[in-house]
């Protein structure tokens, strides 16, 4: 068995478990988020995707309504 599982269940959840130890919640979103940055390369990269994670709990997802209509 694996010594660590993580699972994220949207924005603001997910289940954490460590040798035994389990976090639900937001304070495994936080270490599924640590987690995942982790495995990001570059700074740029890091930061950026840190960035959008950040303005999107600030303001929410940017979504786009595009109206598709048949000729």
């Amino acid at each position: 068995s694996d010594p660590a599982e993580m699972v994220t269940l949207g924005n603001s959840k997910a289940v954490f478990r460590f040798f035994g130890l389990r976090f639900y919640g937001f304070p495994a979103r936080f270490m599924w988020l640590v987690g995942y940055s982790l495995l990001i390369t570059g700074s740029y990269n890091r930061t950026r995707i840190m960035m959008d994670w950040l303005l999107s709990r600030l303001f929410g997802r940017d979504t786009t309504f595009l109206k598709i209509t048949k000729k």
